[in-house]
């Protein structure tokens, strides 16, 4: 947990965006609202 911590860190200091792996957890995702592949995931899950 502790590199994923570091790593979301790092990419919101940078302003870089990090690669995003749609799946059945997105439904939960702050960032849903702006996030083409979860709201396909949502879809297609749901």
């Amino acid at each position: 947990i502790a590199e994923m911590v570091t790593t979301i860190r790092r990419a919101l200091h940078d302003e870089t965006e990090l690669n995003r792996h749609a799946g059945p957890w997105c439904r939960f995702c702050p960032i849903l609202d702006g996030c083409a592949e979860g709201s396909t995931a949502v879809t297609l899950t749901a």
